[in-house]
């Protein structure tokens, strides 16, 4: 199976090498890491699907399913569409909180990002940067948003990372990490757009899937075709007993 999701060191959700040890019986599971930043161009949707499909088997056979968290549902459903032309047979699609790439989702992300580099530094010294990102958020356009909330990031960093000492090389890799969050926001807004769906191929692809849905989902998943609640919180879902069952039992 084909897991898509955004890794990240240090990330506090659970991550899907945190399911696949629940699962029964044992399943061979691949995760698809995302491309750097700067090595897309052209279109970020298509480029990032064709960085996968990359990855594939080159005979296009052995994909029994293929599962989505949070945003990666976006790029589970359009690659599990283009799994299916090449083997001929339909994996699986297993979406776990699904949750379209919006403007809003950006923001929220920067704001986690900012209240950990808040804690860093005394009193209001980033009190500058709540006038900036509502400049920054008056853009719709997801790659320009992104770029604009990078460039912020990376400008709020330097005196909370200077403060508590960390290495240039440490810093500029959570810099990086944070532009390829970005980036990989909006490849899934760019599948949107291109659909004309906030979901992006989710908006034909979510309609045949399973969407497994936490206590506190981000989003409803009204798209999906089938869901199923579980009792679990968002951020531990990958880790749940309860969701490993589900998706033990849809597999089988």
């Amino acid at each position: 199976m084909l897991a898509l999701d955004f890794e990240a060191v240090g990330r506090p959700e659970a991550c899907f090498a945190d399911l696949a040890p629940l699962l029964e019986p044992p399943q061979t599971m691949w995760m698809a890491q995302q491309p750097a930043a700067a090595d897309v161009t052209g279109p970020p949707g298509p480029a990032y699907l064709a960085h996968w499909r990359g990855g594939l088997p080159e005979d296009g056979t052995g994909i029994r399913a293929v599962l989505g968290y949070c945003t990666g549902a976006v790029f589970a459903a359009a690659l599990a569409g283009q799994v299916a032309s090449r083997q001929g047979t339909p994996p699986a699609t297993v979406l776990l909180d699904p949750e379209p790439a919006t403007p809003a989702t950006m923001r929220k992300q920067f704001d986690h990002a900012l209240r950990g580099l808040t804690a860093m530094v005394p009193g209001n010294e980033l009190s500058w940067v709540q006038g900036a990102l509502d400049q920054a958020s008056d853009s719709g356009d997801l790659p320009s948003l992104g770029t604009a909330l990078s460039a912020l990031y990376e400008k709020a960093s330097a005196p909370a990372f200077e403060r508590v000492g960390l290495k240039p090389d440490y810093q500029a890799g959570l810099i990086a990490s944070f532009r390829s969050l970005m980036s990989y926001l909006a490849a899934a807004g760019d599948l949107g757009a291109a659909s004309g769906d906030p979901g992006g191929d989710a908006g034909r692809g979510w309609a045949s899937a399973t969407a497994i849905i936490s206590a506190t989902a981000p989003d409803p998943a009204t798209g999906a075709g089938r869901r199923i609640s579980v009792d679990a919180d968002h951020a531990g879902l990958l880790r749940s007993p309860a969701a490993a069952r589900l998706v033990s039992g849809l597999l089988g």
